[in-house]
């Protein structure tokens, strides 16, 4: 114990006589002059700096920890450690500092040290603090929560998809969003325009052919004969409905109680059609209306005469042959 206190006391007088002399400070066993950039300048070919030694838990108990203290940890990774005003950062070999640069509370030295006792995962991206193990992983292309997957939770991206309604739809794919937060379709809907009869929901509303609420209802076209029936459908331009029948043709008027021609008027020509009759003589004479021909050509009457008889005294012509008695 006094031969260490006497080297403590060496050791202080050294430094506190060359300081009288110097700024800088050596200690070398040749008594060469300590470098003029260096406060302390230890030279030795076959001693080394020791500088303190803890554990983890000792290290943490240091009280406003003064940036860039350096002690040796013994535990838990053990290594040589410095405070760099945040956190305890490790020295590893190589290009020395183990920095943290993006100041995310992992540092680049866990991608060669993925067990380091501080993180235990690595940070896949020291560049960027957004980026590292247990961030929100967003649907952007990264690998943002740093466990060698990325986009993963949006299973639907890439799948197929539709935007808009009718005229409108398109079909793209699932892509992420500006934000990251989701998928959205990589398309937009198309411009809606006026809506016009042709079975196509025209401008996007969802309904098709509104305004043209006859669409479907029964029809019929032409008169007389050359009606015929069917349903309202598109015209061929849209802008209306139309009965998807067309007339029948008209032929040349007969007297049949038929429109023959198609001119709304029935059996015109035969104008006598319906007027009293008589047909027959004496007392074969029956009286009727007249009516159209069998043929339909012409008109005659709707009786036929009685059958003749006998003649007799009887101011009757009674055989019908225009003599009476």
């Amino acid at each position: 114990m006094k031969k260490l206190t006497v080297w403590v006391i060496a050791f202080f007088f050294f430094v506190f006589h060359n300081t009288l002399i110097s700024q800088e400070v050596g200690v070398s066993s040749d008594g060469s002059t300590p470098d003029t950039t260096a406060m302390l300048d230890i030279k030795s070919t076959e001693k080394g700096l020791l500088i303190p030694r803890m554990t983890k838990a000792q290290r943490n108990t240091i009280k406003n920890p003064a940036i860039s203290l350096l002690i040796f940890q013994t535990d838990n990774s053990p290594g040589f450690y410095f405070y760099n005003g945040t956190k305890w950062n490790k020295l590893y070999g190589g290009d020395g500092v183990c920095k943290d640069e993006d100041m995310d509370g992992y540092d680049e030295c866990d991608i060669l040290h993925p067990y380091d006792s501080d993180d235990l995962i690595a940070d896949c991206n020291d560049q960027d603090p957004d980026i590292y193990p247990g961030a929100t992983e967003l649907c952007d292309g990264i690998d943002n929560d740093c466990d060698g997957v990325i986009d993963n939770g949006f299973s639907l991206l890439g799948q197929p998809c539709t935007v808009g309604t009718g005229a409108c739809q398109k079909s793209g794919f699932l892509t992420c969003s500006p934000d990251g937060s989701t998928v959205v379709c990589d398309v937009s809907p198309g411009a809606p325009s006026s809506e016009i009869c042709d079975g196509i929901d025209n401008d996007c509303d969802g309904v098709i052919d509104e305004g043209f609420g006859s669409l479907g209802d029964p029809c019929t076209v032409g008169t007389g004969a050359c009606k015929r029936s069917g349903f309202l459908t598109c015209s061929p331009d849209g802008s209306t409905v139309v009965c998807d029948v067309s007339p029948g043709i008209p032929s040349s008027e007969i007297c049949d109680g038929i429109d023959n021609d198609c001119d709304g008027v029935i059996d015109e020509g035969f104008g006598s059609l319906g007027d009293p009759c008589t047909v027959g003589t004496g007392a074969c004479q029956r009286s009727g209306f007249l009516t159209c021909s069998p043929d339909g050509s012409t008109v005659v009457c709707d009786v036929s005469p009685g059958i003749p008889s006998s003649e007799i005294c009887d101011g009757i012509d009674n055989d019908c042959d225009g003599v009476v008695d």
